[in-house]
């Protein structure tokens, strides 16, 4: 495992950059900030007032980012252009309501999933989204507004928490 960042990263003012690690955390951003370099494996993101319009399409393009931490921020969708090789993504503690194909079908790697406490509903679950993180293990929707088990689960998922729902 590398320890160091890779020559030319660049740390976005906002931020924080120690390692592979960038904390943007606490920092009441209202989107992601622009100049995240290559070489960081894990983005902080998380207590923020970051919405839907404030992810911009280069953070898509930052490989090396794995973990991404975006809870408790005021998401109402799932994002898009979410960086490409994210295995494990937390984003607990929005107002996500709706979740489509097209969102997860970016995240090819995606391996754990919180979703926790949102506001997802069955209708707002595209049906076959989760589907489309063909590599997605771990899914976790305690505290949500389902009515039933979401259609077109990943065959290879091995944990489904589904706590505190409407599910009869």
């Amino acid at each position: 495992m590398q320890f160091t960042r890779a020559s030319g990263s660049s740390c976005p003012e906002e931020c924080r950059c120690d390692r592979t690690f960038v904390y943007c955390n606490e920092r009441s951003l209202t989107s992601v900030p622009l100049g995240i370099g290559e070489g960081y494996k894990t983005l902080y993101l998380h207590n923020n007032q970051i919405n839907n319009a404030g992810f911009p399409l280069e953070l898509h393009h930052v490989a090396s980012v794995e973990t991404v931490y975006l809870y408790g921020n005021q998401l109402d969708e799932f994002p898009i252009n979410l960086p490409k090789n994210v295995r494990v993504l937390h984003l607990q503690e929005n107002n996500i309501q709706t979740i489509s194909k097209a969102s997860l079908g970016q995240l090819l790697w995606l391996e754990e999933l919180h979703l926790d406490d949102n506001s997802i509903s069955t209708v707002g679950v595209e049906e076959g989204a989760f589907r489309e993180a063909i590599s997605l293990k771990m899914l976790f929707l305690t505290k949500n507004h389902l009515s039933s088990v979401p259609i077109g689960l990943p065959v290879d998922l091995k944990e489904l928490r589904l706590d505190e729902n409407r599910i009869a």
